[in-house]
């Protein structure tokens, strides 16, 4: 019989171990647990008591930690330096520190065992297990009334899946303009000399769930705490990504999302309202690697849909990826009797095919390149159709240091005359830095137009610079300044703004 097993089996000591043991064995028979990765994630192991900043002779159990480290090895602390002999455990942390203490002694003993030395080793094993004796009564009633507690919650909660987040956006606006505008694009309000604030925020509150742990489930709310969008009048089409817009609440956004494997390609599977996330034309209007405040994009993809991705090739050296989407406004409702529905006649509809690979370029930095197909129906009033092609493009030169660009073409076919068709350009490129000056900030510049017609004289088309600094606060809370100067508003000759935003963001 070995050391270790003749211990067990002693009278002093049989009495002890079953309250030492009790939450112990609880959880070994409830939970199949991996001590080692437990531990491992937990506590970094110390060889002398003198390694933990936070412990003095003068402590009660000074002695008795010092053998556990010093001679058995098997107590451990933080990787800061401190043990925290004050802070409570969890039955993890507890079962983790008996397995290995337990282990370690046996081994100790089993090669002590030939000789007399083993007898001490036990007796000191002894004296252990008596000085925690109190100790572990009153941590396994402390246990006991968490159970209790953590039943009481999983028995009354929704999901232990849930996550719930919120988000603050404030805008603070300041925007100026002339007023040399010659002629004003269908469609869009003449700017007269102007300058002004406006300040504008709103909340969302988001929820999120898993039923298998390779789904979500996603919902939103939507509340407008100050109504007009800032900056929106001064150029038509929405040009700016501003916060707030009618002062008041909404169900803003739901979408189901689950990724499947079919016969080794990994397939991602969405429908909802935010079946936008799955089209890589969404990159048109964000810089890669961050974010700013204008909108270079085509139109609004819709408003709800359905869509997937697949991945074709998967390598060291990326991944190519197809994906298809198709949504609609309104969720496909239409005022035409008998053409209602999601493919409805008089339905307003947008479709995408798109090829990306995503991959490793520059030393081994992310690089993302996407050429995509878009197609939007716009039946209900215009009888329209547009059509798109889609070029992006995204890498990282370094660690911090992101290059970008987009450029799409487009051509709007009118069925009720063909002198109504037009073409129509966007293009933009991006420089991005993550870090900058400071950690967790970031800048970033940019410079292109969005969406304009063939027509204008190649003056006449609206053009924009932005530029973008981010203050991180924390992990919840930044603050972004962005300025931006803008020629020929809405396509109109000599019409120059500039503006000024700032936009506080609270998430938690």
């Amino acid at each position: 019989m070995k050391a270790f097993q003749r211990l067990l089996v002693s009278a002093p000591v049989a009495a002890l171990l079953p309250v030492a043991l009790a939450p112990v064995s609880g959880l070994a028979s409830e939970f199949n647990l991996n001590l080692d990765s437990v531990q491992e994630y937990s506590l970094a192991q110390g060889a002398s008591i003198r390694d933990f900043s936070d412990v003095y002779p003068t402590d009660w159990a000074y002695q008795a930690l010092a053998e556990l480290v010093e001679t058995y090895g098997c107590v451990g602390g933080y990787p800061d330096g401190t043990f925290r002999g004050d802070q409570p455990i969890t039955r993890f942390e507890m079962a983790s520190l008996l397995s290995k203490c337990m282990n370690a002694m046996s081994a100790k003993m089993d090669m002590m065992s030939e000789n007399m030395g083993a007898m001490e080793d036990m007796e000191t094993l002894e004296t252990l297990v008596s000085s925690f004796e109190e100790e572990l009564i009153t941590l396994k009633g402390s246990v006991d009334g968490l159970d209790a507690k953590v039943s009481e919650l999983e028995d009354s909660q929704f999901s232990t899946t849930t996550k719930a987040s919120f988000e603050i956006v404030t805008d603070f606006v300041y925007f100026a303009s002339d007023n040399n505008a010659r002629a004003v694009s269908p469609g869009a309000t003449r700017i007269y000399e102007n300058s002004g604030i406006a300040l504008s925020s709103e909340v969302e509150v988001g929820f999120e769930t898993s039923f298998t742990g390779s789904d979500t489930l996603s919902f939103s709310l939507t509340g407008d705490l100050l109504s007009n969008g800032a900056g929106n009048y001064l150029v038509s089409g929405d040009f700016y990504d501003a916060a707030g817009d009618e002062g008041n609440a909404d169900f803003s956004g739901f979408s189901y999302e689950t990724t499947l494997d079919l016969g080794g390609m990994m397939t991602t599977l969405m429908f909802g309202t935010d079946v936008d996330d799955l089209d890589p034309v969404v990159g048109l209007d964000t810089y890669y690697g961050g974010g700013g405040y204008d909108d270079f994009g085509p139109s609004d993809f819709g408003d709800a849909g359905i869509g997937f991705n697949v991945e074709l090739l998967s390598s060291d050296a990326g991944t190519l990826t197809a994906s298809a989407a198709y949504a609609v406004d309104d969720g496909g409702a239409s005022n035409e009797m008998g053409s209602m529905g999601i493919f409805g006649e008089e339905t307003d509809r947008s479709g995408v095919l798109a090829l990306s690979w995503d991959g490793a370029l520059f030393g081994g930095n992310d690089a993302l390149f996407t050429v995509a197909y878009q197609n939007i129906k716009e039946n209900s009033e215009n009888d329209l159709t547009k059509g798109y092609l889609h070029l992006v493009a995204g890498a990282y030169f370094t660690d911090a240091i992101s290059l970008s660009g987009s450029f799409s073409f487009g051509t709007w076919d009118y069925e009720m005359g063909s002198d109504l068709d037009q073409e129509y350009t966007q293009w933009m490129v991006a420089l991005n830095m993550d870090d900058a000056f400071f950690p967790g900030n970031s800048a970033g510049i940019a410079y292109g137009t969005p969406e304009f017609p063939s027509d204008p004289a190649p003056d006449n088309v609206m053009k924009v610079l932005e530029i973008y600094y981010t203050f991180k606060v924390n992990d919840h809370f930044e603050v972004p300044v962005y300025l931006d100067f803008i020629s020929n508003v809405s396509d109109r000759r000599n019409a120059d703004a500039w503006g000024v935003a700032v936009r506080p963001t609270l998430t938690f």
